[in-house]
């Protein structure tokens, strides 16, 4: 894993501490860059308003470390794949309003 990705890692893991929440968070080396992938008995309040918390913490890490990334690459926060079922159901939508 980057050096990069296991210090956003870090970071968010203290943020997690932090605030008392039951959370835990893991990184994957995706093409995209890096996914930090967000769990636990208290991961639903970030999903809360649409997930404007889980954007939140994903810009914040962004801001810190996505600029030590390569060009193209960023850094991706994900709670129970809430942003791998949102992307697939745009899709869907997308292609739906294509063949219409």
């Amino acid at each position: 894993m980057p050096e990069t990705c296991e210090q956003a890692l870090q970071f968010l893991q203290s943020i997690c501490k932090a605030t008392d929440l039951q959370l835990s968070v893991t990184a994957d080396d995706v093409a995209e860059g890096c996914l930090l992938n967000i769990d636990g008995l208290d991961a639903e309040l970030l999903l809360v308003q649409g997930g404007e918390l889980l954007d939140a913490l994903q810009h914040l890490l962004n801001q810190v470390y996505g600029r030590k990334l390569p060009d193209g690459h960023r850094i991706v926060c994900d709670v129970q794949s809430f942003r791998a079922t949102r992307e697939a159901e745009l899709r869907a939508m997308a292609l739906h309003a294509a063949e219409g």
